[in-house]
């Protein structure tokens, strides 16, 4: 460090007490073909110009020359690495030498570190413009090239490479099927309407008569709200079980008037529409998806809605699924058959 003078940075670089005089007077002529700047004033030749960075206006701005492969000056892609900023610290001038393609054996990224040390101003910590046009000339002595060729691997560059991890897949995120409530009903997640239905096909299974009838091409989201709460459907009947939908409805839910999540996998399976296409998992998902945020039930109105939703899942008509529930024989019920018990069942005891 004290006898390589060209580790030698700030005054003990500029001036000539360490016998380097001008480290910073630049050939003009080379800089001005390289960046294509016209200087107002240019220095006597033989005479160093040990303030040239000093000489020059600082509101002036370069005429960068353009490429004709690419668009973009040397003076574009400096702010392009700037970001919002108007200048360039140690991290970033690293970034560009290496996204730039100027980082190789005769210029290591140490290289570039040092560099910057020796035009960046006492007491600063970032360059602007032109003191970058001063760099570059250096790394150009640095390389043993002509500064018109590290401007032109600047110029043809495409500017910062980013970097960045690929998150995987979430499935709960990225599948929408599986999305529930507001997020399932709008749009803003691309699944627009998912419980718009189509009434006619629910219409034939159910056998409701609708007194307001959607416009064709217009989802009906508000379908379940849009019927009368007092309105008992009229369900068809099948010769060979007298049990309609909402009767197999009721017999599950028992005492109450709705269903919960339990009882709805358990009406699913008691009659038959779990299989391969259609598992008790489905099931759960699919009550999340009809019953109303905040409840934890679902009444017949959405039992049919959630009907539907079954026959999109197995790939069947909904009057088809509609049959499968009024053929069955309601709730199958399973209980622990007691041993017997002599001194209680053997009356002659």
């Amino acid at each position: 460090l004290h006898d390589d003078k060209s580790t030698y940075t700030g005054t003990h670089n500029t001036d000539g007490r360490h016998g380097v005089t001008g480290r910073h007077s630049m050939n003009r002529l080379s800089v001005d073909s390289a960046f294509g700047a016209s200087r107002s004033k240019s220095p006597q030749p033989g005479t160093p110009s040990t303030s040239a960075p000093q000489s020059r206006s600082p509101s002036r701005t370069p005429s960068m020359p353009q490429v004709s492969s690419c668009p973009l000056g040397v003076q574009d892609i400096f702010k392009s690495f700037c970001g919002s900023a108007q200048d360039l610290d140690g991290k970033g001038f690293a970034k560009l030498c290496k996204d730039c393609g100027l980082v190789d054996k005769a210029f290591t990224p140490t290289d570039a570190d040092i560099l910057f040390t020796k035009v960046v101003p006492t007491g600063k910590r970032r360059i602007d413009y032109q003191l970058f046009e001063s760099a570059l000339v250096l790394v150009a002595e640095k390389k043993g090239v002509e500064v018109d060729e590290v401007a032109r691997t600047v110029r043809t560059s495409s500017g910062p490479v980013m970097n960045a991890t690929q998150m995987d897949n979430v499935r709960l995120h990225d599948d929408k099927s599986t999305y529930t409530g507001t997020h399932n009903t709008d749009g803003r997640h691309g699944v627009t309407g998912r419980h718009s239905m189509n009434r006619l096909s629910v219409d034939s299974a159910f056998g409701a008569s609708r007194s307001k009838s959607p416009q064709p091409g217009t989802p009906s989201t508000s379908a379940p709200q849009s019927r009368s709460p007092s309105r008992t459907p009229s369900m068809p009947q099948v010769s060979s079980c007298p049990l309609g939908v909402q009767d197999i409805f009721k017999s599950f839910c028992g005492s109450a008037q709705d269903l919960d999540g339990k009882g709805f996998a358990k009406l699913c399976k008691d009659c038959g529409l779990v299989d391969k296409a259609f598992t008790p998992t489905d099931a759960d998902i699919l009550f999340t998806k009809v019953v109303p945020t905040g409840k934890r039930r679902i009444d017949y109105q959405l039992f049919e809605s959630a009907l539907v939703l079954v026959a999109e899942k197995k790939g069947v008509e909904v009057d088809e699924v509609a049959r499968t529930v009024r053929t069955s024989s309601g709730p199958v019920m399973n209980a622990t058959q007691m041993d017997n018990v002599r001194l209680h069942d053997d009356k002659s005891t």
